[in-house]
């Protein structure tokens, strides 16, 4: 359900407890609440904490896999709040995901800037690779959705085969 407000609450040990307070006015302690929207909650409260730091002062938040445990309904609603605190407050977010969900709802500017790392079996190293650089990205986005690259290993396979030498087949003496 949509949460419209908090309340707190004194226990009995004198600790002060949230609740989440639903648009029907039904109360859900904090300690009932999922690992989901309590992350929620935690990475809120991060971006739109105020800055009590100089105005000089450049912040940037890295989230591993911050969509863990958000409801898939819910998903478009985090990364557009993301979004939207990066273009207002001028941080930065480095997030990871896993999820080919998220990446259908990056917008263009969060598009531009997205990185893929992956791994090849050729390389002990994992490799960076800029999304909007990948062979053809362009034309294929105008007809699928980046999250459906992703989860069928378009995206792996597009910047694998785009390596400068993606098969390790290159010896001292030239190609094998």
């Amino acid at each position: 359900m949509d949460v419209v407000d908090f309340a707190f609450q004194t226990d009995l040990s004198g600790r002060i407890l949230v609740a989440l307070v639903e648009a029907n006015g039904q109360e859900i302690s904090a300690l009932s609440a999922s690992d989901g929207t309590l992350r929620f909650l935690a990475l809120v409260a991060a971006l739109l904490s105020p800055n009590t730091l100089s105005p000089d002062t450049a912040r940037i938040y890295f989230f591993e896999e911050f969509d863990n445990g958000i409801h898939p309904t819910r998903l478009h609603l985090l990364l557009q709040l993301v979004q939207q605190v990066c273009k207002e407050q001028g941080i930065q977010v480095i997030g990871t995901t896993h999820n080919p969900a998220m990446l259908g709802f990056l917008e263009a500017e969060a598009l531009a800037s997205a990185l893929l790392v992956y791994r090849t079996e050729a390389a002990a190293d994992s490799r960076i690779r800029r999304i909007s650089e990948l062979p053809d990205i362009k034309r294929v986005l105008k007809t699928e959705d980046l999250g459906s690259l992703h989860a069928t290993g378009w995206l792996e396979d597009a910047a694998f085969f785009s390596e400068p030498d993606p098969a390790g087949l290159e010896t001292a003496g030239g190609p094998a």
